[in-house]
């Protein structure tokens, strides 16, 4: 089964929002639980990328894409970008930040 996520894009004067930072705790919630993805544009072609893991952390993501379609290169991002400090990312994803980082 394919992973669904949670994604929403983050404008740089403001913070992710009300995600959803419900982590679960049975198997049943395990089974329904979905990331929560923030996606920052930094330029046409730079992305970075924060989301929440299963275990109760965050970890954030930057690489540079193609620049054309960003509401799918955020995967690229997500699978292969370089692990931000957690300095940087908390000051990029305001809204994450009171959830340990993950280094």
């Amino acid at each position: 089964m394919a992973m669904r996520w949670n994604v929403r894009r983050v404008s740089p004067s403001c913070d992710p929002g009300s995600l959803d930072f419900a982590y679960p705790h049975d198997s049943v919630a395990i089974a329904e639980w979905r990331p929560q993805v923030a996606v920052r544009t930094l330029a046409h072609k730079v992305l970075a990328v924060a989301n929440t893991r299963i275990e109760g952390t965050w970890k954030a993501y930057i690489s540079d894409v193609p620049g054309k379609n960003h509401d799918e290169e955020w995967k690229l991002v997500r699978s292969h970008g370089v692990t931000l400090q957690e300095d940087l990312a908390k000051a990029m994803f305001p809204g994450f930040a009171e959830i340990p980082y993950i280094r």
